[in-house]
C-alpha cells in the first residue's frame, strides 16, 4: 500500500521491539502483523478491534500505552 515491502526487514532486529496490533486495522492485516512480529522476534502485543492505532483515533498517552512503553524500556536496560 505504502511501497515500503522491499525495505521491511524479514529478520530478528537487534534489539527488544514491541509490535501493538488491532484486529481490525484499515491499513494492515492482523495476520501480517503476527508475521512482522515474528521475523523480528517482537513481542506482539492484541488490542483486539481498536482500528487503526493513532493519536488521533484515541490512542493518546493512555495508561495501557505507557505500560507497554515502561515495559520495553525495562527489557532493553536489562539488554545492556
Amino acid at each position: 500500500r505504502f511501497e515500503v515491502e522491499e525495505i521491511i526487514p524479514h529478520h530478528r532486529l537487534d534489539r527488544p521491539t514491541v509490535l501493538v496490533a488491532s484486529h481490525d486495522d484499515q491499513l494492515i492485516s492482523l495476520d501480517r502483523t503476527k508475521q512482522l512480529a515474528s521475523y523480528w522476534g517482537s513481542e506482539w502485543v492484541d488490542l483486539g478491534p481498536a482500528g487503526h492505532i493513532t493519536a488521533e483515533g484515541g490512542f493518546g498517552r493512555g495508561p495501557y500505552g505507557l505500560r507497554i512503553l515502561v515495559d520495553l524500556v525495562e527489557r532493553i536496560e536489562g539488554n545492556l
